[in-house]
């Protein structure tokens, strides 16, 4: 080991742009670590608000993927007249949606809600339907209890889709905060970068 080598952990480590690079890397997960515990904990706190806020953010990125397929569907390019007719068709109908989603935030909620309840009963269906085949490398009760789960918590999610989403809101909460702090504990101690 040269004197411009310095050990890192157990690793050596030259001094210099590695070392810049060990800090700036240590820098952007403590960074992203505290941006997912602070959304866990907003999560958390307060379900409803951010579920609020996630219908809106969704209204506004629909908004504007429609309006980027719009300017695209007018700009001469590679694509034929067919193609930007149909991008500029999409690209109505994907505004359309986010202005409706940005218009009522609340009912984008409950379609979400649906969605994924209507989502769920489909897997468990397809679940039920695996039974039949010979090589579905599943035991049946396995297919049977997976499919009671999905269908089960698609009906609660179509009955209650406000609901199940807050359930989905703090669930995930949950895991966003166990990942900050999982992913603060494994960070490089400072002493082990050199100076």
């Amino acid at each position: 080991m040269n004197e411009e080598d310095q050990m890192v952990g157990t690793e050596t480590v030259e001094a210099g742009p590695v070392v810049d690079r060990i800090r700036m890397e240590r820098g952007w997960l403590i960074a992203v670590a505290v941006i997912a515990l602070l959304l866990g904990l907003a999560g958390l706190l307060f379900p409803g608000p951010s579920l609020l806020t996630i219908a809106i953010v969704f209204g506004v990125y629909l908004t504007a993927a429609g309006v980027y397929r719009l300017v695209s569907a007018f700009t001469p390019g590679a694509a034929g007249g067919g193609v930007r007719l149909f991008v500029g068709a999409i690209g109505v109908l994907v505004l359309i949606t986010g202005i409706m989603a940005l218009s009522d935030p609340f009912r984008t909620i409950f379609a979400l809600g649906v969605v994924i309840g209507i989502g769920w009963i489909l897997e468990g269906v397809g679940h039920l339907a695996l039974l039949s085949a010979k090589r579905s490398g599943r035991k049946p009760w396995q297919l049977i209890a997976s499919a009671a789960i999905d269908i089960v918590a698609g009906i609660v999610m179509l009955i209650l889709p406000g609901a199940g989403l807050q359930a989905l809101v703090v669930t995930g909460s949950i895991i966003l905060i166990v990942l900050a702090v999982v992913a603060l504990l494994n960070l490089p101690s400072r002493s082990s970068i050199p100076a």
